[in-house]
């Protein structure tokens, strides 16, 4: 459950931050994201053995696969639309945005599974 928080806000600051002029500032704020990306999948391999029911871990992987999957496809066909139209850092910062917004939630419904 800490690794899946820590890659989520990592990841969501990251992404926003990474849009900053500043070359040297924005590889930092990249470096921060890519961590949280990297907690985020170590979450998807390992930690979701944990969080769920042995029994049904073969459910429970797939649909979180199936929506990262998901995400990650209409994020782009979606995101790539507005950055031709509004500048490429909108949609980085829209996505931070709505992955602090994923970290939230985390944090609120994480007492409905398995600790």
């Amino acid at each position: 459950k800490n690794v899946l928080l820590f890659g989520t806000l990592l990841s969501g600051i990251g992404l926003m931050f990474m849009t900053l002029k500043n070359v040297p500032t924005s590889f930092i704020f990249r470096m921060i994201h890519e961590t949280g990306d990297a907690a985020m999948f170590f979450f998807q391999i390992y930690g979701i053995s944990k969080l769920f029911e042995l029994e049904r871990i073969g459910g429970n992987s797939s649909i979180v696969t199936f929506v990262i999957i998901i995400g990650g496809s209409l994020g782009a066909f979606i995101f790539g639309q507005i950055g031709a139209s509004y500048g490429y850092n909108f949609p980085f910062i829209v996505g931070g945005i709505t992955t602090l917004i994923a970290f939230l939630l985390t944090i609120k419904f994480t007492h409905l599974v398995k600790h």
